[in-house]
């Protein structure tokens, strides 16, 4: 027998655990109930993935998905009347089972950038060779979208953005990977001038409203202090983003930023943060939304109140020392060359 259990979690696939050694009749179907419930909850602590699953911490959930279930209205019934040992330990093999499931259950969070220059004066048919292999190739699966650097030394650029995956994708190909290859090698690499590749990891805690939609961005690109404590720069970003999400001003209620670390940089570690402009690039300009109210607390008003002068000062000198470069530049979202 088998049972697809609905994770409560949106970045977890459903979880499919074999019953063979349940009993059969009332406890199994109460097994059933037991495991919907406990799974959902414990994934929706997003427990299972970060904790070590143990015979206490079974035990813990257990008695979590009691509480859980008299919250529920379900209190007149008992979850398992008079357990017999075998059957807790079913419950526990279970339980194990899904954890393991769940605890090599990858995140999103991995996006591959190519970024390609055409060559001059093959912009235009460059373009128009793109559409086509996008409306053939990354229609349905795959979507790719196309930004268009406007700015700086990198002007006339295009990222081409790959939707998040995990790193196990990286052990995959598509299934028409030749014919993909092939209309790339025709009609694509011809045309570019020059292109490179980076693969980035996002971090949600460091970035402010990640993932606002929007036309036009900012782009901040760090380079970092070699031997930086990376931990600790992430936490500072996480709580920097806790306390100018909570402020009620307009800017920064408007205010949007996604945070990526990009991978195997070597000892040169580099991070982009990408702003995103929701109102437009007229956004940037000086007064475009009202002023803060002249008592509003300033951030370090804020950072102390929360952390404490001493994690204040940590944090002063930290940040000082942390960017060895930066570099900014605007870029526009291409709708007319992106998966639709």
């Amino acid at each position: 027998m088998t049972v697809v259990i609905e994770a409560k979690h949106s970045r977890l696939l459903p979880l499919v655990l074999p019953l063979q050694t349940c009993q059969a009749g009332t406890h199994r179907a109460q097994l059933l109930n037991l495991l919907r419930y406990s799974v959902g909850y414990y994934l929706h602590l997003s427990q299972l993935s970060r904790n070590a699953v143990n015979a206490d911490g079974v035990r813990s959930l257990l008695l979590k998905t009691n509480r859980l279930l008299r919250v529920k209205g379900l209190h007149s019934k008992k979850l398992i009347p008079n357990p017999n040992p075998q059957l807790m330990r079913n419950i526990s093999v279970l339980l194990l089972l899904a954890a393991s499931a769940s605890a090599f259950a990858q995140k999103a969070d991995i996006v591959t950038v190519s970024t390609v220059k055409p060559k001059n004066g093959q912009r235009m048919a460059w373009e128009a060779a793109y559409k086509t292999h996008i409306a053939k190739f990354h229609g349905t699966t795959d979507k790719t979208n196309v930004y268009e650097i406007m700015s700086g030394p990198s002007t006339g650029y295009y990222h081409l953005v790959g939707p998040a995956g995990t790193f196990a994708d990286f052990d995959t190909q598509r299934s028409d990977e030749t014919a993909h290859n092939l209309d790339l090698d025709k009609t694509f690499f011809p045309m570019l001038g020059d292109s490179y590749e980076g693969v980035y990891q996002t971090i949600d805690s460091c970035g402010i409203r990640p993932g606002t939609p929007a036309d036009a961005f900012v782009v901040s690109v760090r380079h970092l202090k070699e031997g930086l404590n990376m931990q600790d720069y992430r936490r500072e970003l996480a709580r920097a983003s806790k306390i100018r999400t909570a402020q009620k001003s307009a800017f920064w209620t408007n205010f949007s930023t996604s945070y990526y670390e990009q991978q195997w940089d070597g000892s040169d570690q580099v991070t982009i943060t990408v702003r995103a402009l929701k109102d437009g690039f007229k956004s940037l300009a000086n007064g475009f939304y009202p002023a803060e109210p002249t008592a509003t607390p300033s951030f370090r008003d804020d950072y102390v109140r929360l952390y404490g002068h001493a994690a204040w000062d940590a944090r002063v000198k930290l940040m000082d020392e942390a960017v060895v470069k930066t570099t900014q530049y605007i870029m526009k979202l291409r709708r007319d060359l992106s998966s639709k």
